[in-house]
């Protein structure tokens, strides 16, 4: 059983991180299996838990990996950023425009993105993400320079990290040390952080940061974290605030909404048209993205697939006041479920995108669920 639990991490990872995004709805097939095996492998868990060589086994293993990526980060901290991808760019070029020359980065052509229309090509040339990215790497870019970029990201990455291995370790070392391993194990995730500069990582930090709060009934902190996640990017968060207002978490809404509104403000003052064009419209407007699996379907599809799979991670919300399964405190199957769905539905899917599910993922994979305490299974190993 154990195996089986291991065969299903790998491939998940394989479904994050492959280029092709057809094979990605194999998720709809490791989620049913690892839901129904789901006390077997708590069990199995428990029990390797319980044995001294496979803790300290494991936590060689894992201090071999944290090694290794300390190293493969400071050797790329010391190389050019060659691979860095247009979203970092984008945050070189609007950081030194706010600060340093006051001009308003959603007024500028910084980011052209021509997207026709029946009124014609529309170029939509600002930044196209709310500020709070900015923010956070303007210190590391003045003092590093482009590499700051990368070591705003290392920060974020053994953050994720730190919070993976602790969250996990309430149960036990060895569910926090295979937590950590499998984080660790994801060059894709990594990749993305010390290579490409991806931006990703900060929204969804604050997100698990929120989720956490939210957790331990503490909607208010819950609130501002999941304010400060749309701050930086307006997915993944919305979808989570969707499920909270489906759910009825009133405060956690309204004190992300106000968080969100107050960071916004001064460049709504300063040109609101260009930042609604360029946030909003332009999320609206823009083309299907090469790597989501709805650039097989004809257009009139493209269009209703989306709405489908918001109406479906909305009903299942609404669900979740009679069913445990589907309330967002529950565990984190339906925070999985919820990501994975809307991710293979929508047209603004890149395949980096896949980095919001792997730490949720990791932590409903490991951590035991209440059916599990409650009704242990014995001898599944």
């Amino acid at each position: 059983m154990f195996f089986l639990f291991i065969f299903l991490f790998i491939f998940s990872i394989f479904c994050i991180d492959t280029p092709h995004p057809m094979m990605r709805l194999f998720f709809l097939l490791i989620i049913p299996l690892l839901y129904y095996y789901k006390r077997e492998f708590d069990s199995c868990l428990a029990r390797y838990s319980k044995n001294p060589k496979a803790l300290m086994t494991l936590f060689v293993i894992v201090i071999f990996a944290l090694t290794l990526r300390i190293g493969h980060t400071t050797y790329r901290l010391s190389k050019s950023s060659y691979n860095m991808e247009d979203i970092a760019h984008v945050h070189l070029r609007a950081i030194p425009l706010l600060f340093v020359q006051h001009k308003n980065p959603y007024s500028e052509p910084i980011d052209h993105y021509p997207v026709e229309s029946s009124k014609g090509t529309v170029d939509y040339a600002a930044l196209k993400y709310p500020p709070l990215g900015m923010f956070y790497y303007a210190p590391f870019v003045a003092l590093f320079g482009d590499k700051g970029i990368y070591v705003g990201n290392a920060l974020l990455y053994f953050f994720v990290a730190f919070l993976i291995y602790q969250g996990l370790l309430v149960f036990s070392r060895f569910h926090a040390y295979l937590g950590l391993l499998f984080f660790l194990a994801s060059d894709f995730y990594f990749r993305l952080a010390m290579n490409r500069g991806t931006n990703d990582f900060l929204p969804t930090i604050c997100m698990l940061l929120g989720m956490i709060a939210l957790k331990q009934n503490k909607s208010t902190a819950s609130g501002f974290m999941f304010g400060l996640s749309l701050l930086a990017k307006q997915f993944p968060v919305g979808v989570v605030l969707m499920i909270c207002l489906f759910q009825k978490h009133w405060r956690v809404v309204l004190v992300s909404g106000l968080v969100f509104c107050v960071g916004v403000f001064p460049f709504l003052i300063w040109d609101h048209k260009g930042f609604i064009e360029n946030v909003v419209i332009f999320n609206l407007v823009r083309p299907v993205r090469g790597s989501s699996i709805l650039q097989n379907f004809s257009q009139p599809l493209q269009i209703v697939i989306p709405l489908v799979g918001i109406i479906l991670v909305g009903l299942l919300a609404f669900l979740g006041n009679w069913q445990k399964l589907f309330r967002i405190t529950q565990g984190w199957f339906f925070l999985v479920v919820a990501f994975l769905i809307f991710l293979l539905t929508s047209k603004m899917t890149p395949y980096h995108y896949f980095v919001w599910v792997l730490p949720f993922l990791i932590l409903y994979f490991i951590s035991p669920s209440q059916d599990s305490e409650e009704n242990p299974t014995k001898n599944v190993c």
